[in-house]
C-alpha cells in the first residue's frame, strides 16, 4: 500500500518535490489500514467488523487525503502549498482501496451505500512480484531525484495485475472442470490466490451441504495440475442445537457467519473451533486460517477469535511441491 501510494504520487511530482510527494503518497496509502487499530477488549470480533470498512470506502478518499495532507503540509509548509500536498495525498490514497479489493479478504468499497465486501481474488495480500514491480522503479526515481521512472512502476504493476486476472480465470476453469468430473453441482464456488504467487490457487465450493477444498496450479509453461482435498460439512449456526439462540455465543457466531459470508465449517483437528472455510495455509486443506472458539462451559462469554498462520515443516513441503508442480 505504501509503495503504491508513493509511486502514484511520485508520478505526478515536480523534481524538487520528490521527497515530499513520496512521503505524502506513502502515508496516504497506509492510512486506510489504520482501521485495524479499531478494537475492543470486551469484543474480539469488533476488529473484524471494522477492518477494511469505512476507511476503505471510495467515499472516504477526499477525507483521508485531507488528514494526511494537513500533517505533511504542517511539516513542509515553507516549501510547498497545501493544495499541492493535497493532490499528492489524493493520488496516494486513491488506489489503496482498489488494491485491497484485488486481494481475497474483501473491502467495503461502496460503503455507506452497500455493506457488501468486494473481493476480486486476484493476488495474495503479500505478493513479492507485485511489490518489486513498484519498488525497483521507485528506488531509481529516488536515487535520481526524478519522478519519471515512477509511471513505469505503475505500468508494471498494472501488467502484473492483468496477468493475475488471466491466471484467476484459468484456475477457475480448471477447478470447474474438476467439479464437473465429480458430478457435483457447485452451489457456490470461490477461487483464491495462495500465499505470494499467482500460480497456485485454492478452490472451495459448496455442494449438497458440504464444503470441498482443492488446489489448482495454473501453469504458464507446463501442464496444469489439480491437487484434490477432502470435504467437511457446511455449518449452519441455527442448526447448532447445543447453543441456545439467545446466548452470546449464538449471537457472535452469527456475526462471524456474516463476516465469513456463510462459509463456516468445524475445524477437523479442533472440534470446538468454527472456521472460515474460504482460507487455509495449505490450499487443499480444511484446516482454517482463522475462526472462533466455542466455550461450551460459558456460552454467554464472547467468542474468542483465533488465527493459525503457522505452517509445519510437512505443510511447507507440501505447499512447495504444489507450487512447483510436483
Amino acid at each position: 500500500q505504501a509503495l503504491l501510494g508513493a509511486t502514484t504520487a511520485l508520478s505526478a511530482a515536480k523534481p524538487q518535490q520528490t521527497r515530499i510527494a513520496l512521503t505524502t503518497g506513502a502515508l496516504a496509502g497506509l492510512l486506510p489500514d489504520a482501521d485495524a487499530l479499531i478494537r475492543s477488549n470486551s469484543d474480539p470480533l469488533f476488529v473484524l467488523e471494522y477492518h477494511r470498512h469505512f476507511s476503505h470506502s471510495l467515499l472516504s478518499i477526499p477525507f483521508g487525503a485531507a488528514i494526511v495532507a494537513a500533517l505533511v503540509w504542517y511539516c513542509y509548509r515553507q516549501q510547498i502549498s497545501y493544495k499541492q500536498v493535497y493532490l499528492y495525498a489524493v493520488l496516494g490514497i486513491a488506489l489503496s482501496a482498489l488494491l485491497d479489493a484485488c486481494t481475497s479478504y474483501g473491502t467495503h468499497l461502496l460503503w455507506p451505500f452497500s455493506d457488501t465486501r468486494i473481493s476480486w481474488n486476484l493476488i495474495a495480500i503479500i505478493d513479492p512480484v507485485f511489490t518489486l514491480c513498484l519498488l525497483i522503479p521507485l528506488i531509481i526515481a529516488v536515487r535520481r531525484k526524478l519522478p519519471n521512472p515512477a509511471p513505469i512502476g505503475l505500468l508494471l504493476a498494472a501488467c502484473y495485475m492483468s496477468l493475475a486476472a488471466v491466471q484467476h480465470d484459468r484456475a477457475t476453469t480448471i477447478a470447474s472442470a474438476l467439479i464437473s468430473e465429480r458430478g457435483h453441482t457447485a452451489e457456490r464456488h470461490l477461487v483464491k490466490p495462495t500465499m505470494a504467487n499467482i500460480l497456485l490457487w485454492r478452490s472451495v465450493y459448496i455442494s449438497d451441504g458440504r464444503i470441498y477444498a482443492d488446489a489448482v496450479r495454473a501453469s504458464v509453461f507446463s501442464q496444469n495440475k489439480t491437487y484434490a482435498g477432502n470435504s467437511v460439512p457446511l455449518l449452519i449456526p441455527e442448526q447448532l442445537s447445543s447453543i441456545p439462540p439467545d446466548s452470546r455465543a449464538a449471537q457472535d457466531l452469527k456475526r462471524f457467519a456474516t463476516f465469513s459470508d456463510g462459509w463456516l465449517a468445524m475445524d477437523p483437528s479442533h472440534p470446538e473451533l468454527v472456521g472460515d472455510a474460504r482460507y487455509a495455509m495449505v490450499p487443499n486443506s480444511n484446516v482454517p486460517l482463522w475462526g472462533v472458539l466455542i466455550d461450551r462451559i460459558n456460552l454467554n462469554k464472547p467468542l474468542q477469535f483465533v488465527t493459525n498462520r503457522s505452517l509445519s515443516s510437512a505443510g511447507r513441503d507440501l505447499f512447495m511441491q504444489m507450487l512447483t508442480g510436483k
